[in-house]
């Protein structure tokens, strides 16, 4: 199970709440059902900037211009190759045109309203980072300042990891 969730399960549980992304819940354990656990949308800071998501994405990518490529890259933006993604679970599509009726569960459909209804949406910090910095020191950081450790010391050690990471 992945780590930082294993709180969520044990009994008694070491944990209620937990930031996570909609992903998540591929490394829960199977006997773990949707009656078990619910997600909601973190609340805004300012309401004057509308509904926020903080989150990640995929992104697409062609490496070399070729039609083959391009066709790809056409083909998996359109709504038919969203629909197969969201049925699979575990994605989330801004596609407009894919219906709430292909998710898998209530869940599912749940979240991807969610995201929906997001007016303003910026990527988690730690996405932006390279991994070694935003799922290392960084991630470790927040637990840690969490936790009420030193802030100047954490902010420090994540400095001196990302300057090691761009040498």
């Amino acid at each position: 199970m992945h780590g930082d969730i294993a709180g969520l399960f044990s009994d008694p549980p070491k944990c209620y709440i937990h930031r996570q992304g909609s992903f998540i819940t591929s490394y829960f354990p199977p006997r773990v059902s949707g009656n078990e656990y619910a997600f909601f949308p973190f609340p805004p800071i300012d309401l004057g900037i509308g509904n926020p998501g903080v989150g990640g994405a995929e992104i697409i990518v062609m490496f070399e211009d070729t039609p083959q490529a391009r066709a790809l890259m056409e083909y998996l933006v359109t709504t038919e190759a969203q629909q197969l993604w969201v049925e699979q679970g575990g994605f989330i599509s801004t596609n407009q045109r894919v219906s709430m009726d292909q998710y898998p569960d209530d869940l599912a459909r749940y979240l991807a309203t969610a995201v929906l209804e997001i007016d303003v949406f910026r990527f988690d910090g730690s996405e932006l980072m390279p991994p070694e910095v935003g799922m290392g020191s960084f991630h470790r950081g927040l637990l840690e300042y969490i936790a009420g450790y030193n802030l100047e010391l954490i902010l420090e050690e994540i400095e001196i990891s990302a300057a090691d990471t761009y040498e």
